[in-house]
């Protein structure tokens, strides 16, 4: 079964692959006539010859000349590149264009020269053409009509360039309006250390006990330019955070409890600059996210180590200030919204009911790269 499927698959590729050949004949340097089924490869620098399923590769540079199907191809040398080439318009013009393949042309002008496929290579034929007709400004605004440019189109273009008023580059109306719609869009990473505040309740209770902590934070902030006038105003970020505190006593339970308390936070949010041309750029923003807590502790002789986490609303407020390098370093107070983690958990005696609330409040240094 797997010798037949291989089988299957030669023979497939061994057609697929004799599409691309054309019947011909070439004559090579020491007067050897060739004939069978032919294509040139420019990537290797061969004239391949296909006689049944044999084929022989014959370097361009033997070649005098090639006739494949109704296409004359004669030696034709750019730098160090051997081709065999059939000029599509008169010699001795600016801009010259050659068919060297089956779907392939070179154009040769002011010095410069490019290659390309017409069957592959759609989407970059514009860009080659402008770039090697780049003193002829009209023409680029033909260029940019054709959905499609094949050999008609090309030989028309060289026509076109061949016969141009010359002049420095200009750029077209639509050029200048494709630069603005696709304008860069602005963005940085960002890193950042900061202090956090947990006040920390148990059962719905107002006393509180606040919970000091260090932390880090990880971010990308982004403004798009389809923002137009507000781009450099308005700001979209992803931003994670890790915060650590220790043990601490609380007293504010009804039972005295101890534990120490980790979070990770991930929040998406819009942040808005002012001044965003100056040295100083006030910030206001808001952020939706999850927290993930792990508390770690004990309550009437009794561990505990219990995860816990809920959604979050955090709006914060600070300044960005820039560098010398045009990095910012930027100081932020947010306020995480309240929010609750179930700890109850069951011993030998029974269920010990264990509800904290947190509300958080933060400041960090960040650094914009």
């Amino acid at each position: 079964m797997k010798n037949t499927i291989l089988a299957i698959v030669l023979i497939i590729s061994s057609l697929s692959t004799a599409q691309n050949f054309t019947s011909g004949t070439a004559t090579l340097q020491n007067g050897t006539v060739l004939s069978g089924k032919m294509e040139i490869d420019n990537n290797l620098g061969e004239l391949l010859v296909k006689n049944g399923i044999k084929t022989i590769a014959y370097n361009l540079s033997q070649v005098t000349q090639a006739q494949i199907g109704k296409t004359t191809y004669n030696p034709f040398k750019i730098g160090d590149t051997n081709y065999l080439a059939s000029n599509l318009n008169d010699t001795n013009s600016r801009a010259s264009l050659y068919k060297i393949g089956a779907n392939e042309y070179l154009i040769s002008a002011n010095g410069n020269h490019k290659s390309f496929n017409t069957s592959t290579e759609q989407n970059l034929i514009p860009g080659i053409l402008s770039l090697l007709y780049n003193d002829c400004n009209d023409i680029r605004a033909s260029i940019e009509r054709e959905d499609r440019i094949k050999k008609e189109e090309l030989l028309e273009f060289t026509n076109q360039y061949n016969n141009c008023s010359y002049s420095d580059y200009a750029p077209t109306d639509k050029e200048i309006a494709r630069a603005k719609k696709h304008n860069t869009d602005q963005a940085s990473f960002y890193v950042g250390i900061g202090g956090n505040l947990n006040n920390v309740s148990f059962r719905n209770n107002d006393d509180t006990e606040g919970v000091v902590g260090g932390g880090f934070r990880l971010g990308v902030t982004a403004s798009p330019a389809f923002l137009n006038k507000i781009q450099g105003n308005l700001f979209v970020y992803l931003e994670g955070s890790g915060n650590f505190a220790g043990d601490q006593d609380f007293e504010n339970n009804t039972n005295p409890v101890n534990f120490s308390v980790n979070s990770f936070r991930a929040q998406l949010g819009f942040e808005y600059l002012f001044n965003k041309n100056g040295a100083i750029k006030p910030v206001v923003g808001v952020g939706f996210g999850v927290t993930s807590d792990s508390f770690s502790g004990t309550i009437l002789d009794n561990d505990f180590d219990i995860d816990g986490g809920n959604p979050f609303i955090s709006p914060r407020i600070g300044a960005r200030f820039k560098l010398k390098n045009d990095k910012h370093i930027g100081v932020m107070i947010e306020y995480i919204s309240s929010y609750d983690n179930d700890l109850t958990f069951p011993t030998q005696s029974g269920i010990i009911p264990l509800e904290a609330t947190s509300e958080n409040i933060g400041i960090g240094i960040n650094y914009y790269f």
